[in-house]
């Protein structure tokens, strides 16, 4: 037979028990909510989105390097800007004479005055230069020349300093070139250079028998020989497409090297051997010729009603070699 607790002693857990589920009942939330929980799952994966977000921002382009977003938002600025009017010559320019991209010049009009005058030597006519925007050999812009059919049609940019500002007897050349056509057998010129040791006639580059070649204004000596093996000897530059020209002057004793794409080209050479078909009417009309140029001209001139648009960007003068690499 069971025994029961007095009745005094039963009043006392009753009312132990009553007070302890009214404690529990009182007691503030602890996060059970169906809705706080909700929250609270909502906090810890935002906040894991925030650690891989962080994650993502910091990998690495090479491994172990964190990216700074700062940094890298203002590198993407500094691409996306297009150089200003003033903008300073390129690291690669150095201290050479002459070293012009034609970034610094707004598309349409002439090239820098700084560095260039416009020049139609002797007459002018329809010819006319501006700096392009629709062809670039580097950047946005190049030097675009639309020469005329006639002599007085011609037009050349013009630096005294990019040939006087090279010291010692070494003088050379590099420039991008681009045609619009191929070069026919007529005459014509794109670059010229006045020589003070030749009665102020000019020393020239252009095309003849639909190649490149050397002439001297003075003689109209031709490098090479318009022979068969001498045209063989040089090259026909392909149109819309552009080349890389490098020339040699060596003052002091009258060598020329051509080098196109940084090939040598064996019938553009005056090394002192004349060699038939090729320097040896050069060097035998004029023996002790020295040339001294006291200009540089980029430009278009025909002797022969040839029209012709061409283009010249990243153009440099210095004492050394200067290379195609830019």
């Amino acid at each position: 037979m069971a025994t029961q607790l007095p009745r005094c002693d039963r009043l006392v857990i009753f009312a132990a028990l009553f007070a302890a589920l009214t404690a529990l009942a009182c007691a503030p939330s602890t996060g059970t909510d169906p809705d706080e929980m909700q929250d609270a799952r909502s906090d810890a994966n935002y906040d894991d989105a925030r650690s891989t977000e962080v994650t993502d921002v910091g990998e690495v382009a090479d491994a172990g390097e964190v990216r700074d977003v700062g940094k890298e938002t203002d590198a993407i600025d500094a691409i996306d800007a297009s150089p200003g009017l003033d903008a300073a010559p390129s690291a690669r320019c150095g201290d050479l004479p002459l070293c012009d991209d034609f970034e610094s010049s707004r598309a349409g009009d002439p090239p820098t005055s700084a560095t260039w005058s416009v020049v139609h030597p002797d007459c002018s006519g329809t010819g006319k230069v501006s700096v392009d925007e629709s062809q670039a050999h580097s950047g946005k812009h190049s030097l675009r020349v639309d020469g005329g059919a006639g002599y007085c049609d011609h037009v050349f940019v013009s630096s005294s300093r990019a040939v006087l500002g090279v010291a010692g007897d070494q003088l050379w050349i590099r420039l991008f070139f681009r045609l619009d056509s191929a070069f026919g057998d007529a005459h014509t010129t794109f670059l010229a250079m006045k020589d003070e040791h030749d009665g102020g006639k000019d020393l020239r580059v252009g095309g003849q028998k639909g190649i490149l070649m050397w002439n001297r204004s003075s003689d109209d000596a031709t490098l090479p020989a318009l022979s068969p093996v001498g045209i063989a000897a040089s090259l026909a530059p392909t149109p819309g497409a552009w080349h890389c020209l490098e020339l040699h002057v060596d003052r002091s004793v009258g060598h020329l090297e051509t080098f196109v794409d940084d090939v040598l080209v064996k019938g553009l050479v005056v090394d002192g051997a004349a060699t038939a078909d090729l320097d040896g009417p050069w060097i035998t009309a004029r023996p002790s010729w020295r040339p001294s140029p006291v200009d540089f001209k980029l430009g278009w001139e025909s002797y022969s009603d040839v029209t012709r648009t061409l283009w010249f960007d990243d153009v440099a003068t210095g004492g050394a070699r200067l290379g195609c690499a830019l």
